[in-house]
């Protein structure tokens, strides 16, 4: 990851960024690049109760489940996530399992919402007030998501309808 790609990112002064559910891949590639390129310090949340980087991260990882609105909360809170002020908060909604199932039944709908959208967009109007200015820029919050072509096929139809939300947000 080059710098370019993540400059309005990290050129603020404060020094604290949360990236909530980067622990895949492309988090990971973020995560590094703020740590070693910029000296950030990363807090870093994930629905994996134990996750552990290839490298030598400094990232303080918090688990976070989005089973309802009110455990959000409770973790953030838990975690001192909201006594923490943070220049840049980078969001990865949550990815649902695989299903076969393209229009389930409407409890197994509420669940999937609440879990990767009404749960991440819980977080993010705790954490919106703890976002701070440096030297007069503007504190960030950036939503990476997308539909790749996979996605669109049967087995992924519940995400594709999630991401459509997430677009109109």
């Amino acid at each position: 990851m080059t710098t370019s790609n993540t400059h309005n990112l990290s050129d603020c002064r404060s020094g604290n960024v949360l990236v909530v559910g980067g622990t895949g891949p492309l988090g990971s590639a973020l995560v590094r690049h703020l740590e070693e390129a910029q000296g950030k310090t990363v807090y870093l949340t994930g629905r994996r109760k134990n996750w552990h980087p290839n490298w030598s991260s400094r990232a303080k990882y918090t688990a976070l489940s989005f089973e309802t609105p009110q455990d959000v909360a409770h973790q953030l809170g838990d975690a001192g996530l909201l006594q923490r002020h943070f220049e840049s908060l980078v969001v990865f909604p949550p990815r649902l399992p695989r299903s076969s199932e393209s229009l389930p039944l409407a409890h197994v709908w509420i669940d999937a919402l609440t879990e990767a959208f009404v749960g991440p967009m819980e977080l993010i109007r705790l954490i919106t007030p703890r976002l701070r200015r440096g030297r007069g820029d503007l504190a960030r919050l950036v939503l990476i998501s997308g539909i790749t072509s996979v996605q669109v096929m049967g087995k992924y139809a519940q995400n594709s309808a999630i991401r459509c939300a997430w677009l109109g947000a």
